[in-house]
Parts: C-alpha cells; sequence; structure tokens
C-alpha cells in the first residue's frame, strides 16, 4: 500500500511539473509579441540620460502651468525640479522654502516660459528665523532649460521694486534667464531697492551663497542696485547691468567673488560694485572674519562703468585683484576708487588701512585708474608685497 502511495503521488508531480514547463514555454514565446521584455530597458536607459543632464528629463520634473500648483510645489517638503509649461503670473509672493530648515534641493526650470510678478510681490528663498537663529539647508537653483526664460517684477505707485530675497539658503542662477522688471522708471524718482538681495539686511551671512553661472540680471535704472550682498556672491558668469546712475552690485558686510562674467554700470554718477564697510564685514569664503582679509576678489571677468563721474569699482574695505578687465569712461569717471570722507562731519578715514592689492589685469579710466578719496596719495601692492605709489594723472594700470 505504501508503494502505490508514493507512486500516485510521483505522478502527480510528474504531471504538474509537465504542465508548468509547458506553460512557461508559451508564456515566454507570447513576451516579445506583446513587448513586456523591452520596457525595462527602456526604463533604465532614461535615467541614465537623466544623470549627466543639466535639465531634468520631462518624467522627473514636475510640470506646473499655474500659480497655485507653482507655489504648492514650491513650499512643500520634497526634493524636487519644477518646470514651468506655460507663462504664469504671481499673484502673491513666491516663497521657496525648506519646511523646519532641513535640507531641501528645489529646481525651478522656466524652461523658456515667463514668471511675472505683480506690484509689490516677491520671490522669497527661505528667510532667516532670527529667533532660533537657525541656519538654512536648502539649495535653490532657477534656471531655464530653452531660451527666453524669464522672471519679471513690477514696481508700485511710488516706486519701490520687488525682487528675489534669498536671506539664508544657497541660490543658484543657471541657464539662459533673465530677471528683470516690466517698467523703467528714473532712478531719481524711486525709492531703490535691490532686484536680488543676498543675506539679511545689516549682518553678514556666512550660509548665505548666491552663485552666477550664467544669465542676465539687468535692474534698468528703477533700483538702487542690481544685487545687493550681505552674504556671499560668486560671479563665474553671466552679466548683472544697470542704468541711469545706480550700483550694478552693493557688497555690505559681505564678501564678493569675480571669477568670470561681467559687471556694467551706466549713466552719470554710477558705479558698477560699490564695496562699503557699513557693517563688519565677514569673508565666508575664506571663513576668516578677522582684519586683513580681502572682502572683494577678482579674479576674472570684465567691470564697467560708463558715464560722467561713474565709478568701476568703489572700495571701502580690502580687495585683490589677479586678472580681468576693470574698465570707466567718462569725464572724471574712475577706475578704482577708495577711502571716503563724510561730507556731513568732515571725518576721512585716513587712520583706516586698505589693502589695494594689485597683482594682475588691467584698470583703465578716462580720468583716474586708481584714486585715494580720503587724501592721501593713492597706492597699491603688487605681487611681491610692494607699495606702489600712483598718481592721480595715471589713467591706466596694465599688470598683464
Amino acid at each position: 500500500m505504501k508503494i502505490s502511495i508514493i507512486s500516485k503521488a510521483s505522478l502527480v508531480v510528474l504531471m504538474f511539473g509537465i504542465i508548468l514547463t509547458t506553460g512557461c514555454a508559451s508564456f515566454q514565446k507570447a513576451l516579445p509579441t506583446v513587448g513586456i521584455l523591452s520596457t525595462p530597458t527602456i526604463a533604465l536607459t532614461t535615467a541614465t540620460v537623466s544623470k549627466t543632464s543639466p535639465v531634468p528629463t520631462p518624467d522627473q520634473a514636475l510640470h506646473v502651468d499655474n500659480f497655485a500648483s507653482l507655489k504648492a510645489a514650491c513650499e512643500s517638503k520634497d526634493n524636487i525640479t519644477i518646470r514651468l509649461t506655460k507663462d504664469i503670473t504671481a499673484t502673491d509672493d513666491l516663497k521657496i522654502i525648506s519646511p523646519d530648515h532641513k535640507k531641501r534641493d528645489v529646481t525651478l526650470d522656466l524652461d523658456g516660459h515667463t514668471l511675472s510678478f505683480e506690484n509689490e510681490k516677491n520671490m522669497y528663498v527661505d528667510q532667516y528665523d532670527y529667533e532660533k537663529n537657525i541656519k538654512s539647508q536648502l539649495t535653490f537653483t532657477l534656471t531655464s532649460g530653452k531660451k527666453g526664460g524669464s522672471v519679471i517684477f513690477m514696481l508700485d505707485s511710488l516706486g519701490a521694486p520687488s525682487g528675489i530675497i534669498s536671506e539664508c539658503a544657497k541660490f543658484v542662477l543657471d541657464g539662459d534667464v533673465t530677471v528683470t522688471s516690466a517698467a523703467e522708471i528714473p532712478f531719481s524718482e524711486s525709492i531703490g531697492g535691490s532686484l536680488i538681495f543676498v543675506g539679511y539686511y545689516g549682518e553678514g551671512s556666512e550660509n548665505c551663497v548666491f552663485i552666477m553661472n550664467s544669465g542676465t540680471i539687468d535692474a534698468h535704472g528703477n533700483y538702487g542696485c542690481a544685487v545687493r550682498v550681505s552674504g556671499q556672491a560668486i560671479i563665474n558668469n553671466g552679466l548683472i547691468k544697470v542704468s541711469d546712475g545706480s550700483k550694478a552690485v552693493t557688497n555690505e558686510a559681505g564678501k564678493v567673488r569675480m571669477n568670470g562674467g561681467e559687471i556694467q554700470a551706466s549713466g552719470d554718477n554710477c558705479v558698477a560694485i560699490d564695496n562699503m564697510d557699513t557693517y563688519n564685514p565677514i569673508d565666508p569664503i575664506e571663513n576668516a572674519p578677522e582684519p586683513g582679509r580681502d572682502t572683494f576678489v577678482m579674479i576674472d571677468g570684465t567691470i564697467s562703468a560708463n558715464g560722467k563721474d561713474a565709478v568701476a569699482v568703489s572700495l571701502q574695505v580690502n580687495c585683490k585683484v589677479s586678472g580681468g578687465t576693470i574698465l570707466a569712461t567718462g569725464k572724471n569717471s574712475v577706475g578704482i576708487s577708495y577711502g571716503y570722507e563724510n561730507k556731513f562731519t568732515g571725518v576721512s578715514d585716513k587712520a583706516l588701512t586698505h589693502d589695494i592689492n594689485l597683482v594682475g589685469g588691467r584698470i583703465t579710466a578716462e580720468s583716474h585708474a586708481l584714486i585715494n578719496n580720503a587724501g592721501n596719495k593713492a597706492s597699491y601692492k603688487n605681487a611681491k608685497g610692494e607699495t606702489v605709489a600712483v598718481d592721480p594723472s595715471v589713467k591706466e594700470i596694465d599688470l598683464g
């Protein structure tokens, strides 16, 4: 009896195996016909391409065509790439935040479209928590995978501008993007302001970084300046420009490092870059806030100012220029101007020591290549650390 039972069991197993094998063989033959095997191959290829592509592939981005969806995506907790599929008007402030200031990466790809802001509406990039003194871990990249991407800000009735306010995050401008304003009001009729504001006002913010890899920042003439820095700005490429006598870059309590690109100002009394010592400047890039820092560093690129009494580089801090071109054109124009005198009190900074380190590059001006506003004779330190006096009549300093 036992032998008989085993034989039946073996027979059942054998029959089941035959049926299973036959079914699998038929299933495998059918697979190429319906194309099931080819699907994983396509998915893997797409993932590989996306890792090397500067602009994420469409299936990895959240496509938005209205402000409500854009706002919700920017305020979420996820790492995300947001791609515009049409022009959008921001009817409220747009806040790109990292909840609880935790690590988050957000990319906004304009994809050739325009993001317009209504009057007095701003783009905020993670605001600083004054009470908790919490540092942001947000990285925000503004880019455009197609030509023509732009962010346009409006003006209120008083000429007060809106813009991008990045208080304590890493903000990267990349791709073919133009940040500008919709109307041009003479600077003399506006109340100033900045198109892009980096850091929190009045203090240096070592964790607040603005990196410009490409694009254009055009503040027309209706802003006090195009970019105001109280943290640190690293300009690798692109164009920052103003007109009508305002300032292209104002450095307050921060540090500007120019590796390339162009800073351009035009109009009477314009300044391409104004490095102020209104507050205690810091050195976030070198992480050395003690005296002796170089708060403005120029490695390459072009800084130009064109107009009567125009100044290409104004300094109340230490600087180092090792390459690039500084150019000032117009009556009484100045290449590098340093030192100051308070017109109301008559107090100057003659007692202060400004290290003007010129080790490379070229400074050319229609009137003065280098001038000391404090009344002392202008001078700079060369690559050997030697002090070189410069007469006010000198119009060019070429250090190769």
